[in-house]
């Protein structure tokens, strides 16, 4: 590196370091402040899992989350971080609230017109609740002290199968094909099984929003000391303005009317921080595949397989969580009750 690219390296204004061949070759003075373990030669860090390919997502290290992206070139990678926003609810989540009450309260209204359908009422009661509840969760997170490990060990294999076993015939009403797939039958891992659960419930209804129809697939396998959970599907590769809205970098731009208020991810990101893991997006060309690494220690003497069936409410996380993407006649079956 010569010296003029050096010194605008160093002088950097946000944490910024280099990537080739397993290890570090070159990191700026604010990414050593926030890491000091990233010196040139060191390893590469374990949360950033792959040089190919670009990838932005979060990262734990003690009680700090940090955001990034990774951009990959013919010499290696280029990752940028930065400590990840302590806000509440930014601007984006709020207007999106806001339009998604409206759009409900439309909803509630036609439903219960002479000429309107009583399914849509029931799916409108499930899709308002699940608003409710994931503002709710996001206060609390930022109010509340987070659960202290250590956490008791559980079966994550095992919570993935019984998941989407519930799941898959639901979203097959909508043409939707979700299929899990194992390196290993037992997987124990330090997690809190509820929370868990609605991570990986946000995360396939995010999938069946973008894809609509097709496959999705969920895939668990070992990577180092972290059990790695990926989740792609069978979707069009996202335009710059999607993809912007996903890693929360809109613009200010009009919303797409099909999107979320954008509190599913920021709860994914928030639930794997919790569990000192790593969650990110990598995208080469194709949809995006959702990337969490878990993780696989240390593990507790206290053991659980049983996940959480019912919310406070009585109401089917299932329903909640995939409220907006599966047909109304299945919330007037499962009722309010």
């Amino acid at each position: 590196m010569d010296t003029p690219t050096a010194a605008l390296f160093h002088s950097f204004p946000e944490a910024l370091f280099w990537v080739s061949q397993g290890h570090v070759i070159a990191c700026n003075t604010l990414a050593q402040h926030y890491i000091p373990q990233l010196t040139p030669g060191a390893p590469a860090p374990a949360w950033l899992p792959s040089e190919s390919g670009d990838t932005s997502g979060t990262f734990t290290l003690g009680t700090s989350t940090f955001r990034f992206s990774a951009n990959s070139g013919p010499e290696g990678q280029a990752v940028l971080f930065r400590p990840a926003e302590q806000s509440v609810f930014t601007d984006a989540q709020i207007s999106g609230v806001l339009r998604q009450i409206r759009q409900f309260m439309s909803e509630f209204m036609l439903a219960l017109s002479s000429d309107g359908q009583p399914d849509n009422a029931y799916q409108s009661f499930y899709r308002m609740f699940r608003l409710l509840d994931n503002l709710e969760y996001l206060q609390r997170s930022k109010t509340e002290p987070p659960p202290t490990p250590p956490f008791p060990s559980l079966d994550l294999a095992d919570l993935c199968r019984q998941i989407v076993q519930q799941a898959s015939p639901l979203l097959a009403e909508t043409d939707l094909w979700l299929e899990f797939s194992s390196s290993v039958d037992f997987f124990l891992i330090p997690g809190i099984p509820a929370l868990l659960q609605r991570m990986l419930l946000e995360l396939i209804a995010n999938s069946a929003r973008a894809v609509e129809q097709g496959r999705i697939s969920l895939r668990l396998c070992r990577q180092n000391e972290h059990a790695l959970l990926c989740l792609s599907d069978s979707g069009r590769p996202l335009m710059p303005r999607q993809i912007a809205a996903m890693l929360q970098q809109d613009n200010g731009s009009l919303p797409d009317p099909k999107a979320g208020a954008g509190l599913g991810l920021e709860i994914v990101r928030h639930i794997v921080s919790l569990h000192q893991g790593t969650f990110l997006f990598h995208w080469d060309g194709e949809s995006p595949t959702a990337v969490v690494a878990l993780p696989t220690k240390p593990l507790s003497s206290h053991y659980t397989v049983r996940t959480s069936r019912t919310q406070d409410s009585g109401l089917s996380p299932l329903l909640v969580a995939l409220a907006d993407v599966l047909p109304a006649h299945l919330f007037r079956e499962a009722g309010l009750d």
